[in-house]
This record gives C-alpha cells, structure tokens and sequence, in this order.
C-alpha cells in the first residue's frame, strides 16, 4: 500500500495513493512526497501503542492517573483516542528504552498494556468512523546522503 501526502493541497491528510498517482503504480515513485511503505527504509520504524485504564475515584488515584498521563505526553506519546496513545520508535533498541521508561513511571493500580507495531502494519489501520488526526500520518522517512 502506498501513501501521498500532496504538498500543494490545504490539507495535510494522507491520501489513497491511486488518487494522486496514476503514473508510480508498481515502480519507484517520482513525487518527493510520496511514501512506498514496501520500502526497506520504512521496515525499521515501529509504533507503541499504549492502552490503559486506571482508577480515579480518589484524589491520590488521579494524581497518579494524571502524572502517568503527562509522562506519556513528555515521553514523545500523541493520544489516539481516550486512554490509547502512541508513539513512532527507530527499531528495537528504541522500543526497548521507551519500554523500559514505560515500566518505571507506571502506577500503583489500574489496567495498563502495550503493543508494538511496524509502521507497515500501523498504516493498515482503518478508521471507521472520524477523521485522521495530523499525529497520525505515517512516518516520512527520508534519507540523507553524503559525497
């Protein structure tokens, strides 16, 4: 599947990739937006996803919901939904350190699990009902060279 993120267009939404392209179908695309998530560049970025559910009924279990809520924010996490954030890592060794962080500033109590996606998987997602949100565009992986 690939993705295109028109650079002249008002919005910054992704589009379905025939809708911009009919000329890159199955070749290497000639657009510097266009993202070909077939790509070995791409097979390295993975997603963590964070799921939680945690109990607020007294004010010490909100301080603590509240303080794991802003360590997420501070950590490089965009919330997906209530209680579902996410964040982009480059390869294991990155998951490992932000699971490891993940680890120690989790609370008393409460219900908290995390899922670890390739970029290629999390773009299979397929909203329902909504809209896409600016966080959730697929990482744009672009390459530097040096002479």
């Amino acid at each position: 599947m690939r993705i295109f993120f028109p650079a002249d267009s008002t919005t910054a939404l992704p589009m379905q990739w025939n809708a911009w392209c009919k000329v890159c179908v199955d070749k290497p695309c000639c657009y510097p937006n266009c993202l070909n998530t077939n790509s070995i560049a791409m097979s390295k970025f993975m997603r963590m996803i964070v799921f939680f559910d945690l109990p607020v009924q007294t004010k010490t279990e909100r301080r603590h919901a509240t303080a794991f809520r802003n360590f997420l924010l501070k950590d490089g996490y965009h919330m997906l939904q209530f209680s579902v954030y996410a964040r982009v890592c480059n390869g294991n060794d990155a998951v490992k350190k932000h699971e490891s962080r993940l680890r120690a500033s989790l609370p008393p109590n409460g219900s908290i699990r995390l899922l670890v996606v390739t970029e290629k998987q999390y773009q299979s997602i397929q909203i329902l009902l909504g809209n896409y949100q600016p966080e959730e565009a697929p990482f744009v992986c672009e390459q530097l060279s040096f002479f």
